[in-house]
Parts: C-alpha cells; structure tokens; sequence
C-alpha cells in the first residue's frame, strides 16, 4: 500500500511536471509577439514608415551566433552596410550566409530588405516567402510581403475558401512542422503519464478525473499529428516558387514550339504542379496553368 501510495504521489507529480514543461516549451516555439519582434529591428532613421519597408533584424540569430565567428561577423558587417545604404555590399554577405547551408528566418527577411532596396522585386519576395515557410507568423515578414505585393503587376482572385478549410488553415499556421512535431511528442508525454495516474491512483474520482485527462491528451495527441504529418507532406511536396524574371510567356508545353498562354510578372507566386529537364509545369490562383523555363522561378 506505501508503494503504491508513493507511486500515485510520484505519477501525479510527474503529470504536473509534464504539464509545466509543455506551457514553458509551447511558449518558447510559438511565434513571438509584435512588441517582442519589434525589440530585434534596427531603428534606422526614415526606414519604417517612410517605405512601409520593415528595417533588417541587428539581432544575431542563434544558429549563426553558436555556429563559426566569421559568418557571425559577416552577419554583423552585413547590418553594418545596410545601415549606411550600401545594400549590394549588405546581398552579397548575407548571400553568402545562406550559401554556407544556414536557413534561418532571420537571415531570409534580411537578405529580402536588401533585395528590395535594389529594387529586385522577385529576389526579396522569394526570401520573405522562405522565411515564412519556417516561421509562418513572423509578423514583420508577413508586413513586408503583404507590403511589396501591392506592387505587383500579376493579380489574381485567390479561389474562394470554405469556412472549415479556413479554420484548419489557421491552426495549422499556428507552428510550422517542427513545432507541430513538438507538441506531438509533449501531448504523447502527457497521455502516458495521465494514463500511469489513473492507473495508480487509489480514489475513484482521481481516477475517473485522470482517465478523462487521458482521453483529452490522446485525442490531441492525435489531432497534432495528423497536423505534423500535413506540415512535413506540405513542406515535401507541396513547392511553390516565385517569378525571378521581369516577365515570362507561360506556353501549352515544355518547349519554346508549344503556343503562349499568357505572360505572368516578377514576383508572382506561382505552385509548380510537374516538371520536366528545364521547365516547370505551374498553376496560379485563378486556376490557369502552363509550361515556363526553369530557370524563371525560384523554389520557395
């Protein structure tokens, strides 16, 4: 009776600990807040605001901060030159940060704000647009896109969405797949030890209580990982990408003997539906689709 009592004591204990742990772990994945954002930006003079444009994060990304010293300097060089207007200099530095194999949000939405600057419409947007896909509600690259889209000389009626696939889209903007596949593990976590709870715990109430606990952390258990499953499938193989080239004919086929279609713009955002050696088969949101050179997009 002592042992089981100590071992009620030991799995309701371990049911709190796991439920603190999820909150503190929750927290630390969710997107940060705009004020929270707001405190990495630069405070250049006539930047924000007077374009629309949000300025370059100072702020030395963690995976570039523990990785070497000379791409943490470079990093910093880069703010450096964005901050006195020398943005081909700002591109080239950061450029050579993604290249060394470092994808980060942070590094994207710089390297964007550089392009922008150098008026290379297509470029900054494919960069916030990566950015996004490993941060989906990063505030300030969100701003940025919806900011240079009005630029755009492409637009299109985005098809209609019904109310429940609106909702699941939201949710699932929620964390990208990494943080989906957290709380998958967490929720996992909480269902083994509320279910040992209730299996050791010596009232009815508790254990009736405990077993509902069980019930709720299974059900989200599952509810989460249909989401980790539709997030790393989406990142898998659905591939979107964005027009590099000021304009491109969309043709019927995969060569230049095929009839045009129609022309799309510099930075629209395009789904590539197939492939083949030097042509994408794409669609846009109004339902047409075609055949463009490779070469014209950059994969998202």
């Amino acid at each position: 009776m002592r042992m089981h009592g100590f071992m009620s004591r030991f799995a309701g204990f371990g049911l709190c600990s796991a439920l603190l742990v999820a909150l503190v772990l929750l927290f630390s994945t969710a997107s940060p807040s705009a004020g929270q954002q707001d405190s990495n930006i630069q405070t250049d003079a006539g930047v924000t605001g007077a374009s629309g444009l949000s300025t370059p994060a100072q702020r030395v990304p963690d995976e570039i901060k523990n990785g070497s010293s000379s791409v943490a300097a470079f990093f910093k060089a880069a703010g450096d030159d964005y901050r006195q207007s020398r943005y081909d200099a700002a591109a080239a530095k950061y450029l050579m940060i993604y290249r060394s194999g470092i994808n980060n949000h942070i590094l994207f939405y710089n390297l964007g704000n550089c392009y922008y600057r150098l008026n290379r419409l297509g470029p900054a947007m494919l960069m916030w647009e990566k950015g996004l896909k490993l941060e989906p509600n990063h505030l300030l690259l969100k701003d940025n896109v919806e900011f240079a889209s009005k630029r755009l000389y492409d637009k299109f009626e985005a098809e209609e969405q019904h109310f429940l696939g609106a909702v699941l889209g939201a949710i699932a903007g929620i964390f990208n797949a990494d943080g989906w596949t957290l709380l998958t593990i967490i929720l996992f976590w909480l269902s083994g030890t509320a279910l040992a709870f209730a299996q050791l715990a010596k009232r009815s109430a508790i254990k009736r209580v405990s077993g509902y606990f069980t019930a709720l952390f299974i059900l989200l258990f599952l509810v989460s990982g249909i989401f980790t499953a539709a997030g790393y499938y989406s990142l898998k193989y659905d591939k979107q990408g964005i027009l590099l080239s000021p304009a491109v004919q969309v043709r019927s086929g995969p060569g230049t003997n095929n009839p045009i279609l129609f022309v799309l713009h510099e930075a629209t955002k395009v789904r590539v539906e197939g492939e083949q050696p030097g042509w994408l088969h794409i669609s846009v949101p109004n339902g047409y689709n075609g055949w463009l050179p490779a070469q014209t997009v950059g994969i998202i």
